[in-house]
């Protein structure tokens, strides 16, 4: 009492190498520096996040921000963009909506890359978002490379 107590516990594992550490991957080596990407979210927390990550990710890159469905339609039609990072679910106009407002527009905004960000990854959603007119989906909260990865392949397939 009043010494303290010392406790020893033998667990047998191997160690594994750095690059086999669960969860870890290679870093993606992907261009999309100076791209200029919409971000369309009313979360606070959740532009910041994404945001912070396409900053430090992509040398270059300009991110623009709407907060609901309808400044995202204004903000499309007043700027060209590389791809649409899309919340499904946002005041005013839905992601759903906005996408297909945006795909009417036509042109360039028929074959923008636009990704949905969304939580909900129930079977059902991503042929949701594609009715819509999405070309993928980014579940939240999402992987760095998921998202680098997803975001260079629709743009990929974008280009004229």
């Amino acid at each position: 009492l009043g010494v303290g107590s010392v406790f020893t516990a033998r667990i047998p594992c191997t160690i594994a190498e750095d690059h086999a550490i669960a969860g870890s991957k290679e870093p993606v080596s992907i261009n999309l520096n100076g791209s200029r990407i919409l971000l369309a979210d009313d979360n606070a927390f959740n532009v910041m996040v994404a945001q912070d990550e396409l900053l430090d990710a992509i040398p270059d890159v300009h991110v623009d921000v709407a907060v609901n469905g309808k400044q995202a339609v204004a903000m499309v039609k007043l700027n060209r963009y590389d791809a649409v990072l899309m919340d499904v679910q946002m005041p005013e106009l839905s992601g759903y909506d906005a996408t297909r407002e945006i795909r009417a527009l036509g042109g360039h905004h028929a074959r923008m890359p636009i990704l949905a960000m969304t939580a909900n990854v129930m079977r059902g959603e991503l042929e949701r978002c594609r009715e819509a007119g999405m070309d993928d989906i980014v579940p939240k909260p999402f992987e760095r490379n998921d998202l680098l990865e997803k975001l260079s392949e629709a743009m990929k397939k974008g280009m004229p």
